[in-house]
């Protein structure tokens, strides 16, 4: 008996479909044998040794609570923002994961691509919640001449992105997935923070355009554009990343002398001053006249365009911080805590659920003692033994410092500068510390955010009075429009932390609080 006409012609349609060019199709990363594209989802991005890579070494976690985790991602020494960049990604992956009582956290990252003064990361992360595993993947890609990370749609130049998006969203209804959504996911931040996609590179030099579970379809699916078509798309880093892509020399991270990211002197810069709204240096200052326009090419929250602010808090772990916790993970809010070694000694589990949680965990001396009135051997005591501490618990090196009572000094700096930790201070405190009483913790802090331009507040995880305030500060400061961000996230797209120097807002202003000056 001879097949019937529609079983025919769907074995037509799968054999044609077998000898198409790879011009631009889709690739699923989740189930197998859902469309005949299926057989060319192995399709990897390109990989770079990390010997490859100037300071570079891979860093292990694992956690127990809040969920089964395990992360492996690389710290690169010789391009701190870069460091930064996939410590905010992380911390953004593990809250997202808390905030949805996931049960198990799997994240590794390789390099994709390297040269003198180029390097790209890649993370993948799958998330386990009740309804089963969902994968994601983020690219960064990082340019010593800025000393700045950027996120995927870096790659693609301003009057590019217009035909880059049709050209996306044409193979993707090609393959049965629904264009509107991939072209309303292409103007979405990257994972995790949105749906946009990872932009990376495979060895023959085809541009990958991997989408996030959620984004297309239930599964992560990836859409091909060959060189030929995306070649000329790309922005001139995108060609730099294409080229460090097929043939990788290594990275040294020396950064140019002639730095032109973004001068850092306003202080009340607006949306429009942001750089990641703008085509990158050396590229045409015109934008393209079609639609879509092209996204923020920011890692995250943009700070310039959104009001943020950083809270801070200082002395713990202790007994009320669980509270302080569970309140900013009800809220799926953000916070940067600086822990005492002592402290972290006594409540190690508190620490590790903080840094499984995703918030941004920073030393705050051994036993704080202010280090200004210390000797050479005294400072580096203090300095060495919370920051090593810290870093046995989180499983990653420490980034972060804030000097007991502010107090620093060139001694001081340099200790910090030689350990690769960047001090952070305040520009405002809520003097939980002295009120003690959660209403007027409340209210300094929300008056503070409101009146200081990306500030970091400084509280103390210590007191029951500022726990009691959690719930309160939060709701306060959506209300007024501000978006909670950690440290790293309010500094990390305009230039990020520099070691040995001491920070009191975001890094697109002037260094204007205690113990601060620009």
């Amino acid at each position: 008996m001879s097949a019937s006409p529609r079983r025919s012609i769907r074995a037509l349609a799968i054999a044609l479909a077998a000898l198409l060019p790879l011009a631009a199709c889709s690739h699923d990363s989740g189930d197998p044998n859902t469309s005949p594209s299926d057989i060319r989802s192995a399709l990897k991005s390109t990989s770079v040794a990390a010997a490859n890579v100037s300071g570079a070494s891979m860093t292990s976690t694992s956690f127990q609570k809040p969920s089964d985790i395990s992360v492996k991602v690389p710290t690169i020494t010789t391009a701190r923002n870069l460091s930064q960049a996939i410590e905010v990604v992380r911390e953004r992956t593990l809250r997202g994961a808390a905030w949805d009582s996931a049960t198990k956290v799997s994240m590794t990252g390789h390099f994709t691509s390297s040269t003198t003064d180029l390097l790209g990361v890649e993370l993948q992360t799958e998330v386990t919640k009740g309804e089963g595993p969902s994968l994601s993947t983020t690219t960064l890609w990082y340019d010593a001449t800025m000393k700045q990370t950027l996120s995927a749609s870096a790659l693609i130049s301003w009057p590019g992105w217009p035909t880059f998006s049709q050209q996306v969203v044409k193979a993707a209804t090609r393959d049965g997935f629904d264009g509107k959504k991939a072209e309303a996911a292409l103007q979405q931040p990257q994972a995790p923070y949105g749906t946009g996609p990872a932009l990376s590179f495979d060895s023959k030099g085809d541009l990958l355009v991997r989408f996030p579970a959620g984004a297309i379809d239930s599964a992560q699916r990836t859409i091909l554009i060959d060189s030929k078509t995306a070649s000329p798309l790309l922005s001139g880093l995108g060609q730099k990343a294409l080229g460090a892509s097929l043939h990788p020399t290594p990275f040294t991270g020396t950064p140019s002398a002639n730095e032109t990211w973004f001068t850092k002197l306003k202080t009340s810069p607006k949306p429009s001053d942001s750089p990641n709204a703008k085509p990158l240096p050396g590229e045409p200052a015109t934008k393209a006249s079609g639609n879509p326009t092209h996204p923020s090419t920011a890692i995250g929250v943009d700070c310039i365009v959104q009001r943020c602010v950083a809270l801070t808090y200082d002395d713990g772990p202790a007994d009320t911080t669980p509270k302080v916790i569970d309140g900013f993970i009800h809220a799926k809010a953000a916070a940067t805590f600086f822990q005492l070694g002592t402290n972290v000694d006594n409540h190690p589990d508190t620490t590790k659920l903080l840094a499984g949680s995703g918030f941004e965990v920073g030393s705050h001396s051994a036993t704080n003692k202010t280090l200004t009135g210390l000797g050479p051997q005294g400072r580096t005591t203090e300095i060495n033994d919370a920051v090593n501490a810290l870093s046995k618990l989180t499983g990653r090196p420490t980034m972060l410092f804030r000097p007991p009572y502010g107090a620093h000094s060139e001694r001081v700096d340099a200790a910090m500068a030689t350990q690769n930790l960047a001090m952070v201070n305040w520009a405002a405190d809520s003097n939980d510390w002295q009120s003690r009483d959660a209403g007027k913790t409340t209210k300094a802090v929300t008056e503070y955010a409101t009146t200081y331009t990306q500030p970091i507040i400084v509280l103390h995880d210590t007191y029951p009075s500022t726990a009691d305030a959690t719930t309160g500060i939060i709701e306060a400061l959506r209300h007024k429009g501000i978006v909670l961000v950690t440290v790293s996230e309010l500094t990390v797209n305009t230039g990020g932390m520099d070691a040995g120097k001491a920070y009191c807002r975001g890094t697109a202003v002037n260094q204007s609080g205690f113990g601060c000056q620009s």
